[in-house]
């Protein structure tokens, strides 16, 4: 498995699949990938990062895992009461 890194703050559609495709071009076709996107693109490039357009951008022998920053789903306690976790 190959780590790979793309910094993604801020890239509009154009920029972020230019990235894409150099990034996953620098690697053997037939490697297994796993790509950590760190930071946000604008909304419209996001739309780069499902799984038909990396199937697209990436040549047909590679797998591609998407590697994302967890976002906190914890919800707020109300004040007054207790966690019910640590």
């Amino acid at each position: 498995m190959i780590d790979l890194e793309l910094p993604a703050d801020g890239l509009d559609r154009r920029r972020l699949a230019e990235r894409l495709r150099r990034l996953l071009g620098s690697v053997d076709p037939d490697a297994v990938v796993r790509l950590a996107v760190t930071g946000e693109p604008e909304p419209r490039a996001a739309e780069l990062l499902r799984a038909a357009s990396l199937r697209e951008l990436a040549p047909a022998s590679m797998t591609v895992v998407l590697r994302r920053p967890r976002i906190a789903t914890r919800k707020a306690v109300p004040t007054g009461r207790k966690a019910p976790y640590p």
